[in-house]
């Protein structure tokens, strides 16, 4: 099973999970990831609007490193300011 992974970024921390595709075992499981970000120290935080949630729902990633990974890379963006969807400035 995978594990939760936590980075600090630019004053956030970011934690990205991977996960397989649902239902019967597969030989070649496709995987995506689940991932949150939010200020550093406030990740036990329970207040709506402290972290903000995001996914990439389909399974479209080869392994758990390869989803780990996109899900790293587009937290980093999103904090940056380089994500045309999202922000993290209300946190």
């Amino acid at each position: 099973m995978a594990e939760r992974v936590s980075v600090h970024y630019n004053g956030f921390e970011i934690s990205v999970l991977p996960l397989s595709e649902y239902g019967p075992p597969l030989r070649d499981p496709k995987y995506w990831y689940s991932a949150y970000i939010c200020r550093s120290g406030e990740t036990e935080s329970r207040e709506g609007g402290k972290k903000f949630l995001f996914s990439q729902a389909l399974p479209t990633f080869p392994n758990e490193a390869d989803a780990l990974a996109a899900g790293l890379k587009r937290a980093k963006s999103i904090v940056d300011g380089n994500d045309p969807l999202h922000s993290v400035k209300h946190l």
